[in-house]
């Protein structure tokens, strides 16, 4: 049949008639037809799909624990910060206590809440104000770590003096805020006995 197909069209080109349908069609390649891909198959794809969740649950996995460990290594800071014996408070540049632990708030004579908020320059004497201001100045522009002695305002039972340490750090509420870790010690008897080897 092929055979007499083909000769039918060739007898038909030369006779100048038309070819008959079917052999044309048979006979002339198709031109611009696009080869459509190949579907994937349903195995493939849930293979995929299960990969991924695999990496996913891992990915989940691994953020739980670093969770987990960022609230350990708080806690764990919050017990060292909280309970130290010295006194220590967290200042913001402009010297407003945003934090202070027990010691801190019993050195300064007042609540822990009572002292958020509060210029730690208000509760110093007049006269040592500017020497504080000159430490937060200095170590927030080096960043270095700044001592100094101060007298408290002047209460009932005296003058007391304190060391400050003061050292710069980034928290607060931004996350690369600066902000100053001020640590202080009271040194009031440790003076009185150095002033008094001097004479």
């Amino acid at each position: 049949r092929k055979s007499r197909k083909r000769l039918a069209v060739a007898s038909s080109a030369r006779a100048g008639r038309r070819p008959p349908r079917g052999a044309v069609a048979k006979a002339q390649p198709k031109r611009g037809g696009r080869v459509k891909p190949q579907a994937a198959r349903p195995r493939a794809l849930l293979h995929e799909l299960d990969a991924e969740r695999l990496e996913l649950e891992a990915q989940n996995d691994e953020l739980r624990a670093a969770q987990h460990a960022m609230e350990a290594s708080l806690e764990r800071y919050t017990a060292l910060f909280d309970f130290a014996p010295t006194g220590y408070a967290i200042l913001s540049p402009q010297g407003i206590i945003g934090e202070a632990n027990r010691a801190g708030a019993a050195l300064l004579a007042g609540a822990r809440g009572g002292l958020v908020g509060r210029p730690f320059a208000a509760l110093l004497s007049p006269g040592a104000r500017s020497t504080f201001a000159g430490l937060l100045a200095t170590t927030l522009e080096r960043g270095t770590t700044e001592t100094c002695d101060v007298e408290l305002l002047e209460r009932s039972e005296g003058a007391s003096t304190l060391r400050l340490a003061a050292r710069a750090i980034t928290g607060g509420a931004r996350a690369r805020e600066r902000m100053v870790l001020l640590a202080f010690e009271d040194v009031t008897q440790r003076r009185r006995r150095e002033r008094a080897h001097e004479l």
